[in-house]
C-alpha cells in the first residue's frame, strides 16, 4: 500500500470470495456506498443484469494471449466453457471472427497495466540484482511489458499521465466492444492453483506450466495477463468454477463485463451454475493440513 492510510492504491481490487454467484450478488449490495465522505453527496446505482436467460448472452471467448503459446490449462478451461455454452444455445464468438480493431490491443493493454501497477507504490520493493541489470541494459525503444515493469518504480509523472490516457482510451474501446457482446470469457491464469512459493527474490520465482510441447518454468510476473485484462480499464470480472482437472484441482474461467455492469457478469455465472453446478470441493479439502 502507499505511504499513508487514506489514499487508495491505483489498480487495487477488493472483491469478495463466495461459493455461489448469488452470494456474490448479496455481497455486492452490502459493499456498495460505504464510503462515508462520498455518501454525503452521491449514491452508486449499478444497472441490472443485461439478461435473465443464458441463451440471450452474446459471448466472446478468448483462449490465447497474443504472442504466447496456449497452455494445456487454458485449453482445458476454454474447451469446457465453450461446450457448456453451446449446449445451452449460447452464441459463442472467437477473436478471429471479429472485425479488425474491435478488440482492444491486449499487448498494449498489458504493457500499460504493468507500468501503472508497478508505479502505484510510494515505496516499491527493490529490484533483484538480476532485474536491476536488465533495467540498466534496456534499450530506450523497448516498449515491452517487461520493460514497463522494470521502469515503473521510477516512472516520470509525465509518462504516467500518458499511460493513464491510454488506459482511458482502452476503457472506451471496451465499451464499444460491449455494444456487440455482453460478456468476454477468458481463463483466469495459465495454470490451476499452485503451491506457495516464498523464495526470494520474488521476481525470480517460477512455476511449472504445461504446454503441448512439454512443461516450462514460467515467471511469477507472467501469470497475470488474464487477471490484468479487466483490472486496467476497471471492468467487472466474475470468476466461476468449471469443475476439477485431472489432478483434482479447481478449474475456473472469468466473465468480464462492461464498465460498472457487475450484475451482468454475476448473473452470467449464476445462470451457468444453475445448469452445471458450482463449487466442488477438491479431494482432501478440509482435511488436517490441507490448504
Amino acid at each position: 500500500m502507499p505511504s499513508g492510510r487514506l489514499a487508495d492504491r491505483d489498480l487495487s481490487v477488493a472483491g469478495p470470495l463466495a461459493r455461489t454467484a448469488s452470494d456474490l450478488e448479496l455481497a455486492l449490495d452490502l459493499l456498495l456506498n460505504l464510503e462515508p465522505l462520498a455518501a454525503k453527496a452521491w449514491k452508486a446505482t449499478l444497472p441490472p443484469a443485461r439478461h435473465a436467460s443464458l441463451k440471450d448472452f452474446r459471448v466472446l471467448v478468448i483462449d490465447q494471449w497474443p504472442g504466447s503459446a496456449r497452455s494445456l490449462h487454458e485449453a482445458l478451461v476454454v474447451e469446457r466453457v465453450v461446450e457448456r455454452l453451446r449446449t445451452q444455445g449460447v452464441k459463442v464468438t472467437r477473436p478471429s471472427e471479429l472485425p479488425a480493431g474491435l478488440l482492444p490491443d491486449l499487448t498494449q493493454s498489458h504493457r500499460v497495466y504493468r507500468s501503472l501497477l508497478g508505479s502505484s507504490l510510494a515505496t516499491p520493493p527493490a529490484l533483484s540484482k538480476a532485474a536491476q541489470k536488465r533495467l540498466e541494459a534496456l534499450s530506450p525503444d523497448d516498449h515491452s511489458a517487461d520493460a514497463a515493469w522494470l521502469r515503473a518504480p521510477t516512472l516520470r509523472h509525465s509518462d504516467w499521465l500518458k499511460d493513464n490516457e491510454i488506459r482511458m482510451a482502452l476503457r472506451h474501446q471496451w465499451e464499444r466492444l460491449f455494444e456487440a457482446f455482453d460478456v468476454v470469457v477468458t481463463p483466469v491464469a495459465p495454470l490451476p492453483a499452485f503451491r506457495h512459493n516464498h523464495s526470494e527474490p520474488k521476481d525470480a520465482r517460477t512455476y511449472p506450466v504445461g504446454f503441448e510441447d512439454g512443461t516450462r518454468e514460467v515467471r511469477f510476473l507472467d501469470l497475470f495477463h488474464w487477471a490484468g485484462l479487466p483490472v486496467l480499464p476497471g471492468l467487472p470480472a466474475t470468476s466461476f468454477p468449471v469443475g476439477l482437472d485431472d489432478d483434482g484441482l479447481p478449474v475456473s474461467a472469468q466473465a468480464v463485463g462492461p464498465y460498472l455492469e457487475d450484475r451482468t457478469t454475476i448473473a452470467f455465472a449464476d445462470l451457468l451454475e444453475q445448469v452445471y453446478g458450482g463449487f466442488i470441493a477438491p479431494p482432501g479439502y478440509g482435511a488436517t493440513g490441507a490448504a
